[in-house]
Order: C-alpha cells, then sequence, then structure tokens
C-alpha cells in the first residue's frame, strides 16, 4: 500500500496513467445509495474484463470496499473509474466537494479493515490526499482480460449521475 499527500493543485478526479485503455467513468452523490447502484453497474462491466470467476470476484470486492468507504468516510460526491488496457484492471474511487458529517465520524472497531483487504488481493493500491478528499486507486492484473464495452449512458438511472 503507498500513501501521500497530493498538493493542493492535484486534481481530485481519476487521472488513469492506462493509455489506450478502455474505461469507465461515473460521478455520483457519496451515499448508500449511489454506491449500491454503482455496484451493480461496476458488476455488469467487470464481468466484461476476464473470464476467470476469482478475478470476477475480487474486482467485484475491491470496487464495493472502495466506494463504500467513499460513501461512509467521504465528501459529497464520489467518482468511480474502471479501466483495463491488456491484462491491468484499475479501479479509482474519488471523493470529492465539501466535507460532510458522516466524515468525520468513525468507529475504529468497526471501519478500517477494507483497505487492508484490498492491499492484500491486488498487485498495487496507492492512497492520495488532496485538498478536497481523496483519490484510492487499486490495480490488478488479469489472466483473460477481455475489453470493456462503451460507457454506459446516464439516461435513467437514479440520482444524479454522470459519465465522463
Amino acid at each position: 500500500m503507498y500513501f501521500d499527500d497530493i498538493s493542493p493543485e492535484s486534481p481530485p478526479h481519476p487521472d488513469s496513467a492506462l493509455t489506450g485503455a478502455s474505461s469507465i467513468c461515473v460521478t455520483a452523490p457519496a451515499q448508500a445509495a449511489s454506491a449500491r447502484h454503482l455496484r451493480k453497474q461496476a458488476s455488469s462491466l467487470l464481468a466484461t474484463c476476464t473470464t476467470s470467476e476469482d478475478e470476477l470476484s475480487t474486482a467485484e470486492l475491491v470496487t464495493s470496499e472502495l466506494l463504500s468507504n467513499a460513501a461512509v468516510h467521504g465528501r459529497d460526491e464520489m467518482t468511480l473509474a474502471i479501466a483495463v488496457t491488456g491484462r491491468l484492471l484499475e479501479i479509482t474511487v474519488v471523493d470529492h466537494g465539501t466535507a460532510t458529517a458522516s466524515a468525520s465520524r468513525s468507529d475504529p472497531d468497526e471501519y478500517g479493515r477494507g483497505l487492508a483487504i484490498v492491499d492484500a488481493v491486488t498487485h498495487d493500491l496507492r492512497i492520495h490526499r488532496h485538498r478536497t478528499g481523496w483519490r484510492v486507486r487499486a490495480r490488478m492484473r488479469l489472466t483473460h482480460p477481455r475489453r470493456l464495452p462503451p460507457a454506459p449512458s446516464a439516461e435513467g438511472t437514479p440520482g444524479s449521475y454522470e459519465t465522463r
């Protein structure tokens, strides 16, 4: 796991270093209902990334943990980005915007295991703090990658989702 503070000028949105990647990027309110919706959307997309059931389960777990962290501890918005290039799957969740009351409340006995789990099942976990939130990027190596389909339309989804 790698952690660092980023300068105030750093952008809050995912900035995948993967060039030529098939990717999606969706922004939603940092709330439990949004996290559930994004998890379902991500599961459908992740199923198209790999033929391995183990890799799919792991990618779904990573996505779920990162979205849950952003919804429970984050700011008012969160962005999920999924990119695949060759055999590399990158899952990034960024929380950004105004701090919320839930961002400062956490019980150490109930929380804190998610990132340790993500670190254990991925080959690279990077956590960056910036002036308006956090960016967490997890990378996994895939044994049988597939290309992602085009980004889903934001039409017909609950809440104020935005596809970038």
